[in-house]
């Protein structure tokens, strides 16, 4: 079984992946969504607090 912390890290990275192709299908501009993801708290891989 993967690490549990490996896994939320895949689902985090799954969840930007399915908003931006979301916001690309509602017609927001690619560049946009690319602006945007530098302030988007699910761009920081989650640490483990050992």
């Amino acid at each position: 079984m993967p690490d549990s912390l490996d896994l939320i890290n895949t689902l985090r990275e799954n969840l930007l992946v399915l908003r931006f192709w979301v916001g690309l299908q509602i017609g927001v501009p690619a560049a946009t969504l690319m602006d945007l993801l530098h302030s988007d708290k699910l761009n920081s891989r989650f640490v483990a607090l050992d």
